[in-house]
């Protein structure tokens, strides 16, 4: 069993059109293909971006039946990839507006084999310096719980990957390797 694994890293600028979007998720994919590539990892919001805050949390989707999910679910296959790509999903929370920053695994069968809900937000209030005040609090619900993803490619050795987004790289936890039930592959609801 081989050991190593080609992976690409995608880089796009997220609009606020789920179509676009997936239209560039589309040729990442089909790169990442053609160099051989057995997983691609995309940024955080990658599926929309809108230009409010109120209008990304408008357009978060329910992991669990949203035909956009499904189009993922269809490149991953059709690409044989698996794929890892950043979303706002919807809190299932009548009572809080806010949606999750999520991380999504998704196996190059396009079954969901792991979900990750930013655990720190970026709140920043830098207005006594004539800054930005930036409360992504005030859109997003916080993750409760670090997480990871088994991941296992045919023909490749078995491995676990930890799964984060953006400012939680400011945090030394989810670089520390976690004991065996670090809640792996926690899936959508």
């Amino acid at each position: 069993m081989s050991r190593k694994l080609r992976v690409a890293v995608g880089q796009m600028t997220s609009v606020k059109s789920h179509k676009r979007n997936l239209g560039v998720v589309t040729q990442l994919a089909q790169r990442a293909h053609a160099l051989d590539c057995r997983m691609l990892f995309l940024p955080e919001a990658c599926a929309f971006l809108g230009l409010s805050s109120s209008e990304t949390v408008a357009n978060a989707l329910d992991l669990t039946q949203s035909e956009v999910v499904d189009e993922f679910k269809s490149i991953c296959k059709r690409f044989s990839l698996w794929m890892n790509f950043g979303c706002h999903e919807k809190s299932g929370d009548a009572e809080d507006s806010r949606a999750y920053n999520t991380q999504v695994m998704m196996d190059s069968e396009g079954k969901i084999r792991s979900c990750y809900r930013k655990v720190h937000l970026f709140d920043v209030d830098l207005g006594a310096f004539q800054g930005p005040i930036l409360k992504e609090s005030g859109y997003t619900r916080e993750g409760k719980e670090l997480c990871s993803a088994k991941v296992d490619v045919p023909g490749k050795e078995e491995f676990v990957i930890g799964m984060t987004t953006c400012y939680d790289l400011r945090f030394p936890e989810v670089s520390v390797p976690q004991p065996p039930h670090f809640a792996p592959n926690r899936s959508a609801r």
